[in-house]
């Protein structure tokens, strides 16, 4: 049964995707600010931090935040119902662009290796969002 209002999912679903472009925002705003040869590194480290951000929500992050429990015998095993399908993908764009602002406080001062393995990565179980 869908609980939410139409209104609030098409809300999700218009903003989910600008939140995303803030990434693009950061990306730039970093580039611009290293030095020229470190620039498609830059947004090496970003499209990275993108993939790993999907992966990690997916894998346990979201699941982690709304205490979603799996029935299944392996941990990382869950499903979404149809009204949660905009929560994850907004899920997923915050966690992308969270990461995407750690990175750029790292420009130049790291190697991407260092950068997509620091501990200082936002948790994606850090940024629940309603």
């Amino acid at each position: 049964m869908n609980t939410r209002a139409p209104a609030d999912t098409a809300w999700t679903l218009n903003t989910a995707p600008w939140i995303l472009l803030m990434q693009l925002g950061f990306a730039l705003l970093e580039a611009g600010s290293v030095r020229e040869h470190n620039a498609i590194a830059t947004f090496a480290k970003n499209s990275i931090d993108l993939v790993i951000s999907v992966w990690m929500t997916a894998g346990f992050g979201y699941a982690l935040s709304y205490s979603l429990v799996s029935t299944s015998p392996h941990p990382l095993a869950w499903t979404l119902e149809d009204e949660e399908a905009e929560r994850f993908f907004q899920h997923v764009c915050f966690q992308a662009t969270s990461a995407t602002i750690v990175s750029g406080a790292m420009a130049e001062r790291t190697s991407i290796k260092g950068c997509t393995l620091h501990p200082s990565r936002p948790l994606p179980g850090a940024s629940r969002s309603s």
